[in-house]
């Protein structure tokens, strides 16, 4: 059952997993080794771009809402539609979309694993390998759903809704917490086993994230509006994984002002995009639908 178990795993066990590496991560933060200079400043190799501990929660919604999604598209095999079976016709999930979902959990389940053995290195590559199957399923589903809109729309409105609230924002969470994780693992293995100075590490994280938010967002909002238009999740868990950052940094003694600062100024630019982008989506959903006659 979703509720007592996750993907077969026990609940409690996933909640002790989260658990044992949210503190893993609060111990990476901080190390005590020794710098090429001779010094043994703990700061200069702290990792400053790790969320707090309450902030990998973020795995559990992404396996709730996993569950419910392969419960809701494993209805349909055996779901009869007005064409046939409900999940082929039309065709949404396709098997591209299949086959890169598993291999994205593939990758994911993975990467604990090595993650355990403080594989810094290979646990970055799976993370991003994860991250980039994540993306391209992501997308195909988008633009499958995006194509047979109208046919949902007159045959079977509830799951269009269904596909566009549930199945792509869930697709949407695991892609865009999934790249965050693979950022924090990489400033990790730059620190740990590239000798980079901690806070350069963390501070070089969060331009990536910018570059990645400013080149997303004018796309989003005004080239694939009719692809993504409900797809609402990517800012919601930025704004999560930022402001569990900064309520890390709090506390931290080692944090640079630097990290701070960037961290607070990206935090506030993704909440005024997030709160921009639902008004546009209430606007455009009432003034300019995706679908005739909706």
């Amino acid at each position: 059952m979703i509720t007592s178990s996750v993907f077969g795993i026990p609940y409690q066990d996933v909640v002790g997993d989260l658990e044992e590496n949210a503190e893993l991560l609060e111990e990476l933060s901080k190390c005590n080794e020794s710098q090429s200079d001779g010094s043994n400043d703990s700061c200069a190799c702290s990792v400053q771009f790790i969320g707090n501990q309450w902030g990998f929660l973020m795995h559990g919604f992404m396996y709730f809402f996993m569950a419910g999604t392969i419960a809701y598209l494993v209805a349909n095999i055996f779901r009869a539609g007005r064409d046939g079976k409900v999940y082929n016709n039309p065709t949404i999930v396709c098997s591209m979309v299949s086959i890169l979902i598993n291999l994205t959990f593939i990758f994911y389940f993975t990467w604990a694993f090595l993650w355990d053995k403080s594989e810094w290195i290979g646990s970055a590559v799976l993370l991003f390998l994860a991250a980039c199957t994540s993306v391209i399923s992501l997308v195909k589903f988008s633009f499958n759903l995006s194509t047979y809109t109208e046919k949902l729309h007159h045959e079977s409105a509830i799951d269009l809704w269904i596909y566009r609230i549930l199945v792509q924002n869930t697709l949407a969470l695991v892609t865009v917490w999934t790249f965050c994780l693979f950022l924090m693992n990489f400033a990790i293995a730059l620190v740990h086993n590239g000798n980079i100075y901690g806070p350069s590490a963390s501070v070089g994280m969060i331009i990536v994230l910018t570059f990645v938010i400013a080149v997303w967002t004018p796309l989003d909002v005004m080239v694939w509006d009719r692809i993504f238009r409900y797809m609402i999740t990517p800012f919601a868990v930025l704004i999560w994984v930022l402001s569990s950052i900064y309520d890390r940094l709090k506390d931290d003694e080692c944090h640079d002002v630097t990290v701070r600062v960037y961290t607070v100024v990206l935090l506030t630019i993704v909440l005024t995009i997030f709160v921009g982008r639902i008004l546009l989506t209430v606007y455009r959903h009432l003034w300019k639908p995706l679908a005739k006659n909706q």
